[in-house]
């Protein structure tokens, strides 16, 4: 009797086999679902017909829908993404960029976009009206100057893009919007300064997602409320490492549809009320300023705030849509709600208000500048009531 010897070619037999056969198997397992992330596409169960057949048709969209039906294509996802990351380090996403010391980048902030000196001028007047309108009615006003991650931790990008010539854009912007706000009078805070000085010390934007850290939108708020005293009502008292298995905002690792999170620290600093007046807060921006707004509502739960997102969907590189969402904040309840010209009063949201704070990223501020104009528009009516 020949003795049997298990082999590596029999190994990877086995393997085939068992691979082959999972698609038929998973259809006896009770119906689960593990969420993944991207763009999605539900397709139907085409019908089968002589000519889809002959020119493939049929075979496409059979594969589509078959594959949606594999109840374990979500887990194969995870696991092809998972071994991307660990074994070349590059994301399953063509919107995220992994860089030295699993650095997360979004792809768009590496090719940040040429603004002319003329468009930035046209953007600066416009804001410069806005604020005019908003202090003649008796409200506080600011504009954040928004610097991405890039920017801000250039030197974990990788050599591949660099961006040590693509930065020169957004630098560029930067310095002619302040010259025009200069110019102009506009009440603004360049972030960009104090998020580089104070990286070293702290975790100044989060490691693995698109934004700033918490404790950097604290050092950015409580540094604009010590400079103009009534505008945001933030004081910071300390900062202490705190040790957690994830970062508090991990949108980029999400996106990348990792099974094993990244672990490291991350400072948390100690808020409190700088005064004793409730400042109610309207808000506009792009995603960063949802830190704002978490980090206020969280130190100041009397106060109301509303705070409209400028959400910029994006295709890799190419700009494919545009939507916003309003987040209000009422009586320490949330709620949030996408905007349509139908559902939404910008004047409403904009009479109560004490203090009016806007942000943008220079990347897209001039495709998403349709909500400045509404809210300029909204202030002309409240002037008007008010006459």
């Amino acid at each position: 009797m020949t003795k049997f010897k298990i082999s590596i070619k029999h190994i990877f037999i086995l393997l085939f086999m068992l691979a082959l056969s999972l698609s038929y198997l998973s259809n006896l397992l009770p119906k689960f679902k593990i969420p993944v992330s991207g763009v999605s596409y539900s397709a139907e169960k085409p019908t089968i017909t002589f000519k889809s057949v002959l020119d493939g048709s049929f075979q496409n969209q059979y594969g589509a829908w078959r594959g949606e039906q594999f109840r374990l294509r979500n887990m194969y996802i995870q696991i092809y993404s998972q071994v991307k990351f660990s074994l070349f380090r590059t994301s399953s996403s063509k919107s995220v960029v992994i860089g030295k010391n699993d650095y997360f980048y979004e792809t768009p902030y590496l090719h940040p976009v040429a603004v002319s000196d003329n468009e930035t001028m046209r953007y600066a007047e416009l804001i410069k009206e806005i604020q005019y309108k908003s202090e003649k009615l008796g409200k506080n006003f600011i504009f954040i100057i928004s610097p991405s991650k890039p920017l801000v931790y250039p030197e974990y990008v990788p050599l591949r893009y660099k961006y040590d010539l693509e930065a020169v854009r957004e630098i560029k912007f930067n310095k002619t919007l302040s010259h025009e706000f200069d110019r102009l009078g506009v009440k603004y805070f360049d972030s960009t300064p104090l998020l580089v000085d104070k990286k070293s010390a702290y975790q100044t934007f989060t490691k693995t997602g698109t934004h700033w850290s918490y404790v950097g939108t604290a050092l950015v708020l409580a540094e604009i409320s010590r400079k103009y005293p009534g505008l945001i009502d933030i004081e910071m008292r300390n900062v202490n490492l705190v040790r957690k298995s994830i970062w508090p905002d991990r949108d980029l690792e999400d996106i990348s549809n990792l099974i094993v999170r990244t672990k490291g620290t991350f400072y948390y600093p100690e808020l409190s009320k700088s005064c004793s007046k409730r400042i109610d807060y309207f808000l506009n921006g792009t995603s960063f300023i949802l830190e704002i707004n978490r980090l206020i509502s969280e130190t100041d739960n009397s106060s109301s705030i509303d705070t409209i997102e400028n959400i910029v969907t994006m295709d890799g590189n190419k700009i494919t849509g545009y939507n916003s969402r309003l987040y209000s904040f009422r009586n320490n309840t949330k709620s949030n709600r996408l905007l349509t010209d139908d559902n939404v009063s910008y004047a409403d949201l904009i009479a109560d208000k004490d203090s009016i704070i806007l942000t943008q990223i220079p990347a897209f501020s001039y495709e998403i500048t349709q909500n400045l104009i509404k809210i300029n528009d909204a202030l002309d009516q409240l002037i008007k009531l008010e006459k």
